[in-house]
Protein backbone atom coordinates (compact mmCIF):
# COMPACT_ATOMS: atom_id res chain seq x y z
CA UNK A 1 0.00 0.00 0.00
CA UNK A 2 2.87 2.16 1.01
CA UNK A 3 4.16 1.69 -2.25
CA UNK A 4 1.28 2.19 -4.19
CA UNK A 5 1.01 5.22 -2.74
CA UNK A 6 4.21 6.76 -3.30
CA UNK A 7 3.70 5.85 -6.78
CA UNK A 8 0.98 7.38 -6.95
CA UNK A 9 2.62 11.24 -5.46
CA UNK A 10 5.25 10.05 -8.07
CA UNK A 11 2.78 10.56 -11.20
CA UNK A 12 1.11 13.57 -9.54
CA UNK A 13 4.16 15.21 -9.16
CA UNK A 14 5.15 14.15 -12.53
CA UNK A 15 1.89 16.05 -14.22
CA UNK A 16 2.30 19.11 -11.70
CA UNK A 17 6.06 19.41 -13.58
CA UNK A 18 4.79 19.18 -17.11
CA UNK A 19 1.85 20.65 -16.35
CA UNK A 20 2.81 24.18 -16.89
CA UNK A 21 4.48 23.39 -20.22
CA UNK A 22 4.19 21.40 -23.41
CA UNK A 23 3.70 21.08 -27.43
CA UNK A 24 0.98 21.05 -29.43
CA UNK A 25 2.28 18.90 -32.93
CA UNK A 26 0.17 20.11 -35.43
CA UNK A 27 1.38 17.81 -38.34
CA UNK A 28 4.71 16.29 -38.85
CA UNK A 29 7.24 15.88 -42.30
CA UNK A 30 6.78 19.36 -43.39
CA UNK A 31 9.47 22.05 -44.32
CA UNK A 32 9.25 25.36 -41.96
CA UNK A 33 9.88 27.30 -45.58
CA UNK A 34 11.43 27.10 -48.49
CA UNK A 35 11.55 28.20 -51.70
CA UNK A 36 9.69 26.74 -54.77
CA UNK A 37 10.98 29.10 -57.18
CA UNK A 38 13.33 32.49 -57.64
CA UNK A 39 14.40 34.70 -60.32
CA UNK A 40 14.43 38.42 -61.75
CA UNK A 41 10.40 38.45 -61.59
CA UNK A 42 9.40 37.07 -58.25
CA UNK A 43 9.37 34.43 -56.30
CA UNK A 44 7.03 31.47 -55.35
CA UNK A 45 7.51 30.51 -51.51
CA UNK A 46 5.87 28.20 -49.36
CA UNK A 47 5.74 28.55 -44.91
CA UNK A 48 4.50 25.84 -42.67
CA UNK A 49 4.20 25.99 -38.91
CA UNK A 50 4.68 22.30 -37.32
CA UNK A 51 4.59 22.22 -33.70
CA UNK A 52 3.85 25.46 -30.96
CA UNK A 53 5.61 24.94 -27.58
CA UNK A 54 3.73 26.74 -24.59
CA UNK A 55 5.04 27.60 -21.35
CA UNK A 56 3.24 29.48 -18.10
CA UNK A 57 5.25 32.40 -16.88
CA UNK A 58 4.59 34.60 -14.39
CA UNK A 59 4.56 38.18 -13.92
CA UNK A 60 3.67 41.20 -12.36
CA UNK A 61 -0.23 41.33 -13.66
CA UNK A 62 -0.59 37.44 -13.20
CA UNK A 63 -0.19 34.25 -15.20
CA UNK A 64 0.27 34.45 -18.98
CA UNK A 65 1.30 31.79 -21.48
CA UNK A 66 4.23 32.03 -23.45
CA UNK A 67 3.67 30.53 -27.14
CA UNK A 68 7.44 29.57 -28.99
CA UNK A 69 7.92 27.68 -32.43
CA UNK A 70 11.30 26.20 -33.44
CA UNK A 71 12.72 28.95 -36.21
CA UNK A 72 10.14 31.53 -35.71
CA UNK A 73 10.36 34.51 -33.30
CA UNK A 74 7.33 36.57 -32.04
CA UNK A 75 5.66 39.40 -32.96
CA UNK A 76 6.29 43.00 -30.99
CA UNK A 77 3.51 45.51 -31.02
CA UNK A 78 3.76 46.11 -26.74
CA UNK A 79 1.05 45.15 -24.55
CA UNK A 80 -0.34 43.17 -27.23
CA UNK A 81 -0.08 38.66 -27.34
CA UNK A 82 3.06 38.06 -28.31
CA UNK A 83 2.70 35.67 -31.58
CA UNK A 84 5.03 33.38 -33.61
CA UNK A 85 6.67 35.09 -36.38
CA UNK A 86 8.68 34.11 -39.60
CA UNK A 87 10.92 36.55 -41.04
CA UNK A 88 13.04 36.40 -44.36
CA UNK A 89 15.01 38.59 -45.80
CA UNK A 90 14.48 39.12 -49.34
CA UNK A 91 16.25 41.07 -52.22
CA UNK A 92 14.29 42.73 -54.65
CA UNK A 93 15.37 44.92 -58.03
CA UNK A 94 15.30 48.32 -57.99
CA UNK A 95 12.15 49.94 -59.00
CA UNK A 96 9.38 47.40 -57.97
CA UNK A 97 6.62 46.96 -56.06
CA UNK A 98 6.70 43.92 -55.08
CA UNK A 99 2.70 42.39 -54.97
CA UNK A 100 1.53 39.53 -52.65
CA UNK A 101 -0.58 36.85 -53.49
CA UNK A 102 -1.06 33.53 -51.25
CA UNK A 103 -2.55 30.14 -52.29
CA UNK A 104 -3.47 26.68 -51.21
CA UNK A 105 -3.89 28.13 -47.53
CA UNK A 106 -4.52 25.56 -45.06
CA UNK A 107 -5.94 26.58 -41.46
CA UNK A 108 -7.09 25.29 -38.60
CA UNK A 109 -8.87 26.70 -34.89
CA UNK A 110 -7.16 25.47 -31.71
CA UNK A 111 -9.26 25.54 -28.55
CA UNK A 112 -6.42 26.36 -26.19
CA UNK A 113 -8.53 25.35 -23.19
CA UNK A 114 -8.49 21.75 -24.83
CA UNK A 115 -4.69 21.70 -25.23
CA UNK A 116 -4.15 22.65 -21.27
CA UNK A 117 -3.59 26.24 -21.98
CA UNK A 118 -5.59 27.83 -19.23
CA UNK A 119 -3.73 31.42 -18.93
CA UNK A 120 -3.85 33.88 -21.70
CA UNK A 121 -1.49 34.65 -24.15
CA UNK A 122 1.64 37.10 -23.14
CA UNK A 123 1.50 40.57 -24.48
CA UNK A 124 4.73 41.66 -25.79
CA UNK A 125 6.98 43.41 -24.09
CA UNK A 126 9.93 46.36 -24.71
CA UNK A 127 13.20 44.77 -24.47
CA UNK A 128 15.29 44.76 -21.26
CA UNK A 129 18.70 46.61 -21.43
CA UNK A 130 21.79 44.55 -19.73
CA UNK A 131 21.56 47.51 -16.75
CA UNK A 132 17.72 47.71 -16.25
CA UNK A 133 16.59 45.71 -13.35
CA UNK A 134 13.09 44.22 -14.64
CA UNK A 135 11.63 44.39 -10.94
CA UNK A 136 11.41 48.15 -11.59
CA UNK A 137 10.24 47.85 -15.21
CA UNK A 138 6.29 48.42 -15.99
CA UNK A 139 4.59 45.31 -17.47
CA UNK A 140 2.91 46.55 -20.04
CA UNK A 141 -0.75 45.10 -20.71
CA UNK A 142 -3.80 46.09 -23.94
CA UNK A 143 -6.51 45.70 -21.28
CA UNK A 144 -9.09 46.59 -23.60
CA UNK A 145 -7.79 43.76 -26.12
CA UNK A 146 -7.82 41.45 -23.33
CA UNK A 147 -11.12 42.31 -21.72
CA UNK A 148 -12.22 42.54 -25.30
CA UNK A 149 -13.82 39.92 -27.76
CA UNK A 150 -12.38 40.53 -30.93
CA UNK A 151 -9.16 38.75 -31.95
CA UNK A 152 -5.67 40.20 -33.65
CA UNK A 153 -6.00 40.71 -36.98
CA UNK A 154 -2.75 40.34 -38.06
CA UNK A 155 -1.95 39.38 -41.88
CA UNK A 156 -0.57 36.41 -42.71
CA UNK A 157 2.09 38.06 -44.84
CA UNK A 158 3.32 41.31 -44.74
CA UNK A 159 6.36 42.71 -46.57
CA UNK A 160 8.45 45.92 -45.55
CA UNK A 161 10.96 47.85 -47.18
CA UNK A 162 14.24 47.59 -45.02
CA UNK A 163 16.93 49.80 -47.09
CA UNK A 164 19.86 48.69 -49.09
CA UNK A 165 22.78 46.97 -48.56
CA UNK A 166 25.87 46.77 -50.57
CA UNK A 167 23.85 46.76 -53.77
CA UNK A 168 20.86 45.07 -52.88
CA UNK A 169 17.33 46.21 -51.95
CA UNK A 170 16.34 44.86 -48.96
CA UNK A 171 12.86 43.99 -48.12
CA UNK A 172 11.56 41.77 -44.82
CA UNK A 173 8.95 39.19 -45.76
CA UNK A 174 6.97 37.67 -42.71
CA UNK A 175 4.73 35.22 -42.28
CA UNK A 176 2.61 35.57 -39.04
CA UNK A 177 0.60 32.12 -38.78
CA UNK A 178 -1.44 32.48 -35.81
CA UNK A 179 -4.17 35.14 -34.82
CA UNK A 180 -5.58 35.17 -31.01
CA UNK A 181 -9.07 35.71 -29.82
CA UNK A 182 -8.53 35.99 -25.34
CA UNK A 183 -12.45 36.37 -25.45
CA UNK A 184 -12.98 32.28 -26.75
CA UNK A 185 -9.83 31.70 -25.98
CA UNK A 186 -8.93 30.27 -29.25
CA UNK A 187 -6.16 30.43 -31.84
CA UNK A 188 -6.63 30.68 -35.13
CA UNK A 189 -3.46 29.10 -37.39
CA UNK A 190 -2.22 28.70 -40.96
CA UNK A 191 -0.68 25.41 -41.40
CA UNK A 192 1.05 26.07 -44.06
CA UNK A 193 0.40 28.37 -47.10
CA UNK A 194 2.23 29.19 -50.50
CA UNK A 195 3.03 32.36 -52.00
CA UNK A 196 4.25 34.16 -54.59
CA UNK A 197 5.97 37.86 -54.61
CA UNK A 198 5.61 39.42 -57.88
CA UNK A 199 8.28 42.09 -59.06
CA UNK A 200 5.96 44.64 -60.14
CA UNK A 201 7.61 47.33 -62.14
CA UNK A 202 11.07 45.84 -61.38
CA UNK A 203 14.03 47.83 -63.52
CA UNK A 204 16.33 44.68 -64.28
CA UNK A 205 19.02 46.71 -66.10
CA UNK A 206 19.38 49.37 -63.04
CA UNK A 207 19.38 46.68 -60.83
CA UNK A 208 22.25 44.90 -62.42
CA UNK A 209 24.38 47.55 -62.97
CA UNK A 210 24.19 48.39 -59.39
CA UNK A 211 24.87 44.71 -58.56
CA UNK A 212 27.46 44.81 -60.97
CA UNK A 213 29.18 47.89 -59.79
CA UNK A 214 29.42 47.57 -55.81
CA UNK A 215 29.73 43.36 -55.82
CA UNK A 216 32.52 42.05 -53.53
CA UNK A 217 33.41 38.63 -52.61
CA UNK A 218 33.66 40.65 -49.04
CA UNK A 219 30.06 40.84 -48.79
CA UNK A 220 29.06 37.56 -50.46
CA UNK A 221 29.26 35.10 -47.62
CA UNK A 222 27.25 37.40 -45.30
CA UNK A 223 24.39 38.26 -48.27
CA UNK A 224 24.19 34.40 -48.96
CA UNK A 225 23.52 33.81 -45.51
CA UNK A 226 20.95 36.36 -44.23
CA UNK A 227 19.33 37.19 -47.35
CA UNK A 228 16.28 34.33 -48.73
CA UNK A 229 16.63 34.44 -52.43
CA UNK A 230 20.68 36.08 -52.76
CA UNK A 231 22.12 35.01 -55.99
CA UNK A 232 25.34 36.18 -56.60
CA UNK A 233 25.97 37.97 -59.96
CA UNK A 234 28.50 36.79 -63.24
CA UNK A 235 30.19 40.06 -62.76
CA UNK A 236 31.11 39.36 -58.76
CA UNK A 237 32.21 36.06 -59.82
CA UNK A 238 34.89 37.32 -61.47
CA UNK A 239 36.78 38.55 -58.85
CA UNK A 240 38.23 42.03 -59.73
CA UNK A 241 40.55 43.05 -56.53
CA UNK A 242 39.12 44.30 -53.15
CA UNK A 243 38.69 48.05 -52.68
CA UNK A 244 40.59 49.27 -49.59
CA UNK A 245 40.21 52.85 -47.91
CA UNK A 246 43.01 54.28 -45.51
CA UNK A 247 42.29 58.22 -44.47
CA UNK A 248 44.99 59.07 -42.16
CA UNK A 249 46.79 62.32 -41.54
CA UNK A 250 50.13 62.75 -43.49
CA UNK A 251 52.05 63.01 -39.92
CA UNK A 252 51.31 58.98 -39.67
CA UNK A 253 51.66 57.87 -43.18
CA UNK A 254 55.14 56.57 -42.55
CA UNK A 255 54.25 54.57 -39.56
CA UNK A 256 51.36 53.23 -41.91
CA UNK A 257 53.36 51.83 -44.81
CA UNK A 258 53.92 48.74 -43.69
CA UNK A 259 50.22 47.56 -43.20
CA UNK A 260 49.59 49.35 -46.78
CA UNK A 261 52.47 47.30 -48.03
CA UNK A 262 50.61 44.17 -46.37
CA UNK A 263 47.14 44.91 -48.19
CA UNK A 264 48.64 45.20 -51.11
CA UNK A 265 50.47 41.78 -51.01
CA UNK A 266 47.50 40.22 -49.98
CA UNK A 267 45.42 41.60 -53.00
CA UNK A 268 43.61 44.15 -51.54
CA UNK A 269 43.28 48.19 -54.35
CA UNK A 270 44.51 49.72 -51.45
CA UNK A 271 43.30 53.74 -51.76
CA UNK A 272 45.22 56.00 -48.93
CA UNK A 273 43.84 59.55 -48.59
CA UNK A 274 45.42 62.16 -46.34
CA UNK A 275 42.94 64.57 -44.59
CA UNK A 276 44.93 67.84 -46.31
CA UNK A 277 43.65 66.52 -49.48
CA UNK A 278 40.38 65.71 -48.53
CA UNK A 279 39.49 67.61 -45.39
CA UNK A 280 38.81 67.11 -41.88
CA UNK A 281 35.55 67.46 -41.14
CA UNK A 282 32.81 65.16 -41.21
CA UNK A 283 31.11 66.54 -44.57
CA UNK A 284 33.99 66.74 -46.57
CA UNK A 285 35.01 62.98 -45.77
CA UNK A 286 31.38 62.05 -46.24
CA UNK A 287 31.44 63.67 -49.43
CA UNK A 288 35.07 61.64 -50.02
CA UNK A 289 33.29 58.36 -49.48
CA UNK A 290 30.31 58.82 -51.77
CA UNK A 291 32.18 60.25 -54.21
CA UNK A 292 34.42 56.74 -54.12
CA UNK A 293 30.97 54.90 -54.39
CA UNK A 294 29.16 56.80 -57.02
CA UNK A 295 32.08 56.87 -59.07
CA UNK A 296 32.04 52.95 -59.25
CA UNK A 297 32.54 50.57 -62.39
CA UNK A 298 32.27 47.12 -62.82
CA UNK A 299 35.95 46.63 -64.03
CA UNK A 300 36.68 48.79 -60.47
CA UNK A 301 34.22 48.18 -57.90
CA UNK A 302 33.36 50.02 -54.36
CA UNK A 303 35.48 49.53 -52.28
CA UNK A 304 34.76 46.89 -49.43
CA UNK A 305 36.96 48.42 -46.72
CA UNK A 306 37.21 51.78 -44.82
CA UNK A 307 39.79 52.25 -41.78
CA UNK A 308 40.88 55.63 -40.26
CA UNK A 309 43.89 56.16 -38.73
CA UNK A 310 43.50 58.28 -35.69
CA UNK A 311 41.55 59.44 -32.64
CA UNK A 312 38.25 61.65 -33.29
CA UNK A 313 41.13 64.50 -32.43
CA UNK A 314 42.85 63.54 -35.69
CA UNK A 315 40.96 62.36 -38.06
CA UNK A 316 36.93 63.87 -37.73
CA UNK A 317 33.66 61.58 -36.94
CA UNK A 318 30.44 62.00 -36.92
CA UNK A 319 27.90 61.68 -34.26
CA UNK A 320 25.14 58.99 -33.39
CA UNK A 321 22.38 59.66 -30.88
CA UNK A 322 21.24 57.15 -28.60
CA UNK A 323 18.79 57.90 -25.68
CA UNK A 324 19.12 61.77 -26.02
CA UNK A 325 22.85 61.69 -25.58
CA UNK A 326 25.74 61.72 -29.02
CA UNK A 327 28.81 60.24 -29.15
CA UNK A 328 31.41 60.48 -31.82
CA UNK A 329 30.46 57.40 -34.67
CA UNK A 330 32.05 56.56 -38.82
CA UNK A 331 28.64 54.82 -39.64
CA UNK A 332 27.47 58.13 -41.36
CA UNK A 333 30.59 57.33 -43.56
CA UNK A 334 29.37 54.49 -44.88
CA UNK A 335 25.80 54.65 -45.24
CA UNK A 336 26.03 55.88 -49.03
CA UNK A 337 23.13 54.38 -50.67
CA UNK A 338 19.33 54.87 -49.04
CA UNK A 339 18.76 56.23 -45.69
CA UNK A 340 18.93 53.64 -43.81
CA UNK A 341 21.55 52.93 -41.60
CA UNK A 342 22.90 49.52 -42.96
CA UNK A 343 26.52 50.25 -44.29
CA UNK A 344 27.86 49.56 -47.43
CA UNK A 345 31.65 49.23 -46.34
CA UNK A 346 33.05 47.51 -43.35
CA UNK A 347 34.82 50.09 -41.18
CA UNK A 348 36.76 50.62 -38.36
CA UNK A 349 39.80 52.85 -37.12
CA UNK A 350 43.25 53.05 -35.29
CA UNK A 351 42.65 54.73 -32.64
CA UNK A 352 45.65 55.70 -32.11
CA UNK A 353 46.97 60.01 -31.35
CA UNK A 354 50.72 59.58 -31.75
CA UNK A 355 52.77 57.93 -34.32
CA UNK A 356 54.25 55.87 -31.80
CA UNK A 357 50.93 54.46 -31.13
CA UNK A 358 50.20 54.00 -34.73
CA UNK A 359 53.09 51.95 -34.58
CA UNK A 360 52.25 49.38 -32.02
CA UNK A 361 48.55 49.25 -33.65
CA UNK A 362 50.15 48.92 -37.01
CA UNK A 363 53.00 45.80 -35.32
CA UNK A 364 50.31 43.61 -33.54
CA UNK A 365 47.62 43.92 -36.59
CA UNK A 366 50.56 42.53 -38.49
CA UNK A 367 51.92 39.71 -35.92
CA UNK A 368 48.28 38.34 -36.00
CA UNK A 369 47.72 38.51 -39.74
CA UNK A 370 50.87 36.89 -40.18
CA UNK A 371 50.64 34.72 -37.62
CA UNK A 372 54.49 35.86 -36.65
CA UNK A 373 54.24 36.17 -33.07
CA UNK A 374 56.97 34.30 -31.41
CA UNK A 375 54.63 32.29 -28.73
CA UNK A 376 51.69 31.38 -29.54
CA UNK A 377 50.14 29.39 -26.68
CA UNK A 378 48.42 32.13 -25.67
CA UNK A 379 45.58 31.83 -27.99
CA UNK A 380 44.61 28.88 -25.70
CA UNK A 381 44.08 31.46 -22.95
CA UNK A 382 40.99 33.71 -22.46
CA UNK A 383 40.74 37.27 -21.30
CA UNK A 384 37.60 38.39 -20.03
CA UNK A 385 36.95 41.98 -19.45
CA UNK A 386 36.33 43.08 -16.22
CA UNK A 387 34.60 46.43 -15.33
CA UNK A 388 33.26 48.34 -12.24
CA UNK A 389 30.31 50.03 -12.01
CA UNK A 390 28.35 51.33 -8.42
CA UNK A 391 25.01 48.91 -8.99
CA UNK A 392 25.64 46.69 -11.38
CA UNK A 393 28.35 44.81 -11.07
CA UNK A 394 27.70 41.91 -8.73
CA UNK A 395 24.92 40.84 -10.60
CA UNK A 396 25.10 41.67 -14.30
CA UNK A 397 28.73 42.28 -14.79
CA UNK A 398 29.97 39.29 -12.75
CA UNK A 399 27.55 37.32 -13.77
CA UNK A 400 28.07 37.73 -17.26
CA UNK A 401 31.51 36.54 -16.63
CA UNK A 402 30.93 33.94 -14.31
CA UNK A 403 28.28 32.50 -17.11
CA UNK A 404 30.91 32.23 -19.54
CA UNK A 405 33.87 30.96 -17.48
CA UNK A 406 31.32 28.16 -15.64
CA UNK A 407 29.96 27.14 -19.09
CA UNK A 408 32.99 28.05 -22.02
CA UNK A 409 36.15 29.20 -21.08
CA UNK A 410 37.48 26.33 -19.08
CA UNK A 411 40.03 23.88 -19.40
CA UNK A 412 36.81 21.00 -19.98
CA UNK A 413 37.11 22.87 -23.17
CA UNK A 414 40.90 22.99 -23.64
CA UNK A 415 41.18 26.80 -22.77
CA UNK A 416 42.65 28.15 -19.43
Amino acid sequence: MKKYLIMLMLVALSVMLTANSGTIQLQRGVSRSEILRSDSYGLNVKFALDAIEYQEVHSKEGVFTLLTAKDYTATNTIGEPRLPLMRKIISVPLGADPQVKLSNTYRTTLSLAEKGINYPLIPAQESVAKCDNPEELPFVVNRNFYNGSRSTALPTIQIEELGMLRGERLFALDFVPANYNPSTKSLDVVLSTEVEISFRGADLVASADMKARTASPAFSSALASSVWNYQETRTSLMRYPIGYVIISPQSFLEAMQPFVDWKSKEGYNVTVATIESIGNNYTSIKNYMQGLWDSATTQNPAPSYLLIVGDVAQVAAGTSSIAGSSHPSDLGYVRLQGTDYMPEMYFGRFSATTVAQVTNQVNKTLMHETYAMPDDSYLADAVLIAGMDNWYANSHGNGAINYATQNYFNAAHGID
